[in-house]
Parts: structure tokens; C-alpha cells; sequence
């Protein structure tokens, strides 16, 4: 039990179906105060209103004029276990209630929490116990302890048979851990700019130190650096406030001869226009690769993330469950709209398979992943075509470009639905056993903040749409 929401309730809830107040702690070594809180625990456990329940000990409250904090006698003050044992040798089904001492302004205060997981009711004195008549079944309602009406117990057994279906809820995974609400997570990949500033300034300075021997071969193509190239180290130099010589892209006389696209070559030159060549090109792959990194994880890093799960929370195996659930659209980046890599850094993040680190749930201890009805199956990878003997066609920017997507819709197995304020995020899984997790089939990915998502689930053996709302627990990193 959290100490701030426990001062909070204590300083100013009043009494109601949720709370209960109390003078002082009950006497155990007075079989009245025993049955007063038989009856307390029961009738809370019978209420209709679900949540937790507390009864507070130490305050008394009045009706016209501010509560007293009286705190509890110490000496009445009994282990968790003495309470927790006389409700279970008293009542059945089993009734769990949490007993708690808070220190607060110099007094202790008993803090009963009869727990929200406590459904199975009713609720009903399984033995006489002094005045209380074995058979007893008190409910709380508002203020009070009242027995139960014939209306109360058809709403007992209606509550009965909805826990006994299927009862599909959605999760948060917080910690490695399924919880009632979702956290919101900020990309944060690294980027060592200083030593790729000090690799590319170290060709730099290599290429600036060539003194070009020009040879008198003229056979082939005249190869010069390409403008795009030149360019985008111009840009760089600027950037970067770095001196380019005069003559930094002469490359001499240097020749290339190929029969044709995707035919090997051979390079006519000196050996130092082949290294300022070789140089230069470096340079421009390297200033690519750094640029696109650079630009890929500024775009990844502004993103937030949330994952997900499902929790059948019944007592029935169900099947043919669809999750739909309802984000605003200004917020939600869908997954065709994912950041996309330059071409210069494409082929490394598919090798390293870097899409699964931004979308993939990892698997936690008791939740299982996915089955989803429609399964999209992965994508092949981009090979290298042989058409000839010595001819061979690598693959090309659009070819990653495809794979790359494609390999999001396999991740991201969604059916996603845009509206004109929301979207619609889709997926159906095969089936799911009581008290079983499973994970979404991927993470979800946010342009913003959000402080909670809206659900509606369906499924074959509950006749009822399932609508709920998941909050953010505004703990984001």
C-alpha cells in the first residue's frame, strides 16, 4: 500500500462503499470487536462497487465539524497474519485483506485494504461465531453494513457467471511485468559523434598529404568524383569549418575500363591517383554512413514506444479474439510512415536485424507471444543476381527499401484503420486460456505523449464487446 495515497485517504476521504472509518483499532481480546470486524470484512468483500476497500483505524470523523486523528491504541495492534486468520477460519470463499501500520505526524494508524481481487462472492459466515449465525451475509452499501436482498444475490450471480466466461483484458508491460496501466518509453540510441568526427578528419588530413604523380594513360573512362560526392563533403567541410586545397578532388588522370554494368574493371592510373581515388571515395562513404546514422537516430529518438499484452481475466478458454484499439491519429505514427534509413546505412541495419530492437516485445516471464489469425510471413532477403558467368547485379536502394517495409508489416502484424481524428489499430489472436498473457505483436509508436488508449475486444465465446481504457502511469523515460 502507497504511504502518499494512504495519508491522502486518511486526511480526506469520507465513508463510503470504499472507505470505512473507526476510533481505534479493533480489540481481539474482545470477541465483540472480533465480530464487528467479521462483519466490516464481509460486507466490504459483498459489495457491488468493485475496487478496494479500506478500513482505516485511528480517525474519527463527524459530520459537522473536522475529523480527529486520534491514531490507534499500540498495544491492540495484532500481526497480519492474526487478521488474515480469523477471516480465513470464518468466512468463505477465502477473503484476502492486506493490514498495514502507517507512521504519520507522530501517530499509527491501522490501514485494513480488502483487496479488489476478491470476486467470487458471495460472501457468507462459514460457522456460528458468538452472535453471528453461521450462514450470515452482510453487503456495504454507501455508509453502512446491510443484509443482503434477493436483488443483491441475483446481482451476485450474474457477476458469477460473467467471471465464469471469458473476460479479455488489455495490459501494460511495465518492468518486465504485466500491470493495469502502460508506460510510455523514449528511444535513446547512442551515437559516438566525436569518434566518427575524428575518422573522417583523419582521411581528411591522409588526403590533403597526396601529391599526385599524373599518368599518361589515357584507356577507359575518365573517372572524377561525382557531384553528389563532392558535394556532400563540401557541406561536411562547411558544416565542420573545415579547409578544402584547391585541387582536393584532382584525381589526376585516372582511368576505369569495364565491358559493362556489373562486369568487373580495371583501374589505369598511378598509385597515388589510386589512393587519392580510394581516399575520397572512403571519405564520401564514410560522411554518408555518419549523416545518415546521425539523421536515423535523431528521427528514432523522437519517437515513444508502448507495449502491450492481453490478459484473459475469466475462467473460459476463448478463441477468435479481435483487439481493436482506438489512438489519436495526430499522435500514433503508423508503421508505413516508420523512419527509413539512408541509403549509405540501410543494408547495415537490415543485417543487423536493428528493426526488431525498435519494434519487437521481448518476451517476458508468463506471457506468451502472439498467434495472430492472419500471420504476414518475413520477407526474403535482397540478394545478388548472377546473370552471367562474370556478370553479377547487387541489390539495389529500392530493393532494401522494399525488403525493409516488408519487414515492418511482418513485425507489426496490425490491420491499421485511419479516421478522421483516430486510428484503428487491429489484430486478432488465434486464442487465449484463463489467466493467460500475451504479448501485441509488436510495440506500438507514438509521435507524442498520450495519456491513455481506448480498447473494444471481441471474441467467439463471449457474447458480450468487452470496452475498456488503459491509462499512462506518466512514468516515462
Amino acid at each position: 500500500m502507497d504511504d502518499d495515497f494512504l495519508i491522502y485517504c486518511v486526511e480526506h476521504e469520507e465513508e463510503n462503499s470504499f472507505f470505512d472509518f473507526k476510533r481505534d483499532i479493533y480489540d481481539f481480546s474482545n470477541l465483540k470487536e472480533k465480530q464487528d470486524f467479521l462483519i466490516d470484512v464481509l460486507s466490504f468483500a459483498n459489495c457491488h462497487q468493485s475496487g478496494n476497500k479500506y478500513i482505516i483505524t485511528g480517525v474519527k470523523l463527524y459530520r459537522d465539524k473536522p475529523r480527529d486523528f486520534f491514531g490507534v491504541s499500540v498495544d491492540k495492534i495484532k500481526d497480519g497474519a492474526d487478521y488474515q486468520s480469523l477471516i480465513n477460519d470464518n468466512i468463505e470463499p477465502k477473503i484476502i485483506v492486506d493490514f498495514k501500520v502507517l507512521d504519520y505526524k507522530g501517530n499509527k494508524y491501522g490501514i485494513f485494504k480488502i483487496v479488489e481481487t476478491n470476486v467470487d462472492k458471495p460472501y457468507i459466515l462459514s460457522k456460528q461465531y458468538g452472535d453471528l449465525k453461521k450462514g450470515t451475509i452482510k453487503i456495504r452499501i454507501g455508509q453502512k453494513n446491510e443484509y443482503v436482498s434477493r436483488r443483491d444475490l441475483d446481482m451476485f450471480y450474474k457477476e458469477k457467471v460473467k467471471s465464469e466466461s471469458s473476460y479479455i483484458k488489455v495490459k501494460g508491460i511495465i518492468n518486465k511485468k504485466e500491470n493495469d496501466n502502460f508506460e510510455l518509453h523514449k528511444f535513446d540510441r547512442e551515437f559516438n559523434d566525436e569518434n566518427a568526427k575524428i575518422m573522417i578528419d583523419d582521411i581528411i588530413d591522409k588526403i590533403k598529404k597526396i601529391v599526385i604523380e599524373k599518368s599518361e594513360l589515357s584507356f577507359g573512362t575518365k573517372l572524377e568524383m561525382t557531384a553528389e560526392e563532392k558535394k556532400l563533403i563540401k557541406r561536411y567541410a562547411d558544416e565542420n569549418k573545415i579547409e578544402l586545397t584547391e585541387n582536393f578532388f584532382d584525381i589526376g588522370n585516372l582511368h576505369f575500363f569495364s565491358i559493362g554494368l556489373g562486369y568487373s574493371g580495371t583501374y589505369y592510373g598511378t598509385a597515388t591517383e589510386r589512393e587519392k581515388y580510394n581516399l575520397l571515395s572512403e571519405l564520401s562513404k564514410t560522411i554518408a554512413i555518419y549523416k545518415g546514422i546521425k539523421k536515423f537516430n535523431n528521427n528514432i529518438n523522437n519517437l515513444y514506444y508502448v507495449e502491450l499484452a492481453i490478459e484473459n481475466c475469466g475462467k473460459k478458454f476463448d478463441e477468435d479474439i479481435e483487439v481493436t484499439l482506438k489512438v489519436p491519429k495526430s499522435k500514433f505514427l503508423n508503421f508505413v510512415k516508420f523512419p527509413v534509413p539512408s541509403e549509405a546505412i540501410i543494408e547495415k541495419i537490415i543485417e543487423d536485424n536493428m528493426i526488431d530492437n525498435f519494434l519487437k516485445i521481448e518476451k517476458i516471464i508468463g506471457a506468451n507471444l502472439p498467434s495472430c489469425k492472419s500471420k504476414i510471413e518475413s520477407p526474403a532477403l535482397p540478394t545478388s543476381h548472377m546473370i552471367s558467368p562474370m556478370k553479377v547485379l547487387e541489390p539495389t536502394y529500392d530493393d532494401y527499401m522494399e525488403y525493409f517495409y516488408d519487414y515492418i508489416k511482418s513485425v507489426s502484424n496490425y490491420n491499421v484503420i485511419d479516421a478522421e481524428d483516430f486510428c484503428y489499430i487491429k489484430f486478432e489472436q488465434t486464442k487465449i486460456k484463463p489467466n493467460e498473457i500475451v504479448l501485441f505483436p509488436s510495440r506500438l509508436l507514438f509521435t507524442e505523449k498520450l495519456d491513455s488508449i481506448d480498447y473494444e475486444i471481441k471474441s467467439k465465446h463471449n457474447s458480450n464487446v468487452l470496452i475498456g481504457t488503459i491509462y499512462n502511469n506518466k512514468n516515462e523515460v
